[in-house]
């Protein structure tokens, strides 16, 4: 049981037309006509050592990685198509397991992911079993940046952070196969003590249609030691780090799923199930495969979006407000499309250029309401349903949910007492939507 095995891993290479200073980031739509679906790629490394996790011996609080139990009774691969029952059944099992494994005093579990392999995979035929689902992850990778997960710890905490920031936590990830012995892909992972963090760990922008995620993507590095849970049953669970509010990200561990050539086997159904959680001290966050919003990344909550592949109404590099206006006269157009065609351009573009902030929780509300007005024949003023730019040292109070940073970590969170006067000038008309 405790040879090692030879496995493929892929790793990131920066394209060489990319600037050295340029951040990575890849879009998962269609990119915009011109504009590439990222700036890296991605090579398969063979003949990679994978050393048996279970007879390595290592330490929790030194390498990152661990294996629990978890009773796994009446859990058939077939129960987990059913969300409902991972909220209600699965989740609260491995909440229980979780604390007993690493001692914590509660546990958050803010995402999980059902990944199935497709037949045909690493390629996916059209129509083929599996064929819409998440697969497994390639390529190694760490979920999060310390941005990515401060942003999150935000997101989901608000106003308890400062009670959580007086404890200790780790997040965490957290993988299981939904059989086992698991042979079909299982899951690879790095020890952290033989990354070099500086030259090995390369930042990158996953950019959704509603949400950008900043990860670490892994360049190869010969003196990488990679481990393996060897025919990891279902009653098993690996948790393994991404962050401690002691060590930082130091023992975040790079993973990925990995091909096992002949030795390896294909059932039908697959895969696994992997929750993000956040343990405190003990108290962790523990994520089930996943990552998203940090510092420099659009919140996009309550927005709808435009199909990214759809027609565009108009030229927003282009076009002027009087044209718009024209257009919102005319009916051709309405403010609810208006902004969602700038939407679709910052989506487009920001996680590369990070120069939105914020886009405003109301203003699709807000535009509804404009284009109500307009219908019943009220009309405000040349700005009516227009889309405003904020830069982010105008102030705006409470009311809009921006928070006015100047550009500053310092100042995230810090809302103005009350608007600027270009601001509440313009808010009769118009919606401040984005800084």
């Amino acid at each position: 049981m405790s040879e090692a095995v030879l496995g493929s891993i892929r790793y990131v290479n920066k394209n060489e037309s990319t600037d050295p200073c340029e951040k990575g980031f890849i879009l998962h739509y269609a990119a915009p006509p011109g504009f590439p679906q990222n700036n890296f790629s991605i090579e398969s490394y063979k003949g990679i050592k994978i050393h048996n996790l279970r007879t390595a011996n290592l330490a929790w609080d030194e390498h990152g990685p661990k294996i629990a139990s978890i009773n796994s009774n009446g859990m058939a691969p077939e129960k987990f198509d059913d969300d409902d029952w991972i909220e209600k059944v699965y989740l609260p099992e491995l909440h229980r397991s979780i604390c007993k494994a690493l001692g914590g005093k509660d546990v958050t579990v803010f995402d999980w992911m059902l990944r199935k392999r497709a037949v045909s995979f690493p390629q996916r035929n059209v129509g083929e079993k599996n064929e819409d689902q998440p697969q497994p992850s390639l390529s190694a990778h760490i979920d999060y940046t310390t941005g990515e997960l401060d942003g999150r710890v935000d997101r989901y905490f608000g106003k308890e952070r400062e009670r959580l920031s007086n404890r200790r936590y780790q997040v965490i990830n957290v993988w299981k196969p939904l059989e086992g012995p698991c042979r079909d892909f299982p899951m690879a992972y790095c020890d952290p003590k033989s990354v070099d963090r500086e030259k090995d760990l390369y930042m990158v922008d996953e950019v959704f249609p509603t949400v950008a995620n900043e990860v670490f993507q892994v360049h190869y590095n010969p003196k990488h030691k990679w481990y393996w849970v060897r025919d990891q049953l279902d009653s098993e669970i690996t948790i393994f780090q991404a962050y401690d509010t002691e060590k930082a990200q130091e023992l975040a561990v790079p993973y990925c799923s990995f091909d096992l050539g002949a030795a390896g086997s294909a059932p039908e159904t697959i895969h696994s199930i992997s929750p993000s959680r956040i343990v405190p001290s003990s108290f962790h966050l523990m994520d089930v495969d996943s990552g998203a919003g940090d510092f420099g990344k659009a919140h996009l909550a309550g927005w709808i979006p435009t199909p990214p592949n759809s027609a565009p109404l108009f030229d927003p590099l282009s076009i002027s407000a009087a044209a718009l206006q024209r257009l919102l006269a005319s009916g051709k157009i309405t403010s609810v499309q208006i902004l969602n065609e700038y939407y679709r351009q910052i989506l487009s573009y920001n996680g590369y250029l990070k120069a939105i902030y914020k886009l405003a929780p109301g203003a699709i509300a807000r535009a509804e309401q404009l284009d109500a007005l307009r219908r019943n024949g009220t009309f405000l003023g040349p700005l009516h349903g227009i889309p405003v730019l904020l830069k982010d040292n105008i102030g705006t109070d409470s009311s809009f949910e921006m928070d006015t940073t100047a550009g500053t970590m310092a100042l995230v969170g810090s809302f103005a007492v009350r608007n600027a006067p270009i601001v509440d000038r313009d808010e009769g008309t118009a919606s401040p939507v984005e800084r």
